[in-house]
């Protein structure tokens, strides 16, 4: 399992400001998979939002890429896949608080007791 542990100690081959903005830009699939599973609606206001932080992304993704090129196919698949993986939650966590009608502490427990089994399959 040397994924994991690359993860944790941060030897993905990114810069930290990377992996920053990464993290930082779940706003955009957020909204995607938010028209796909919820059938949201957004506003203007909103859609011009999500596009500016995605251009300042990719702003400072080309700048950083010139002063030091530290990117590795590795990096940007975890970074992806933990996107990803926050937005899914995101948008399941919300159709499911809909549907069953929990609360709001029985849905942070679940979602809780559902990492800490993954965690703990990951690292057994």
């Amino acid at each position: 399992r040397w994924w994991l542990g690359q993860c944790i100690s941060g030897r993905i081959g990114m810069l930290w400001q990377v992996k920053v903005v990464f993290k930082s830009s779940k706003l955009i699939p957020t909204m995607a998979l938010g028209l796909l599973v919820l059938r949201r609606t957004y506003t203007s206001l909103e859609y011009v939002a999500a596009s500016m932080l995605c251009a300042g992304i990719a702003i400072f993704t080309l700048v950083d890429s010139k002063v030091s090129p530290r990117f590795s196919v590795v990096g940007v698949l975890l970074l992806l896949g933990a996107v990803f993986g926050d937005a899914t939650t995101v948008n399941l966590q919300e159709r499911l608080l809909r549907q069953l009608r929990n609360s709001k502490e029985q849905m942070m427990f679940a979602s809780n007791l559902m990492a800490a089994v993954w965690v703990l399959l990951l690292i057994a």
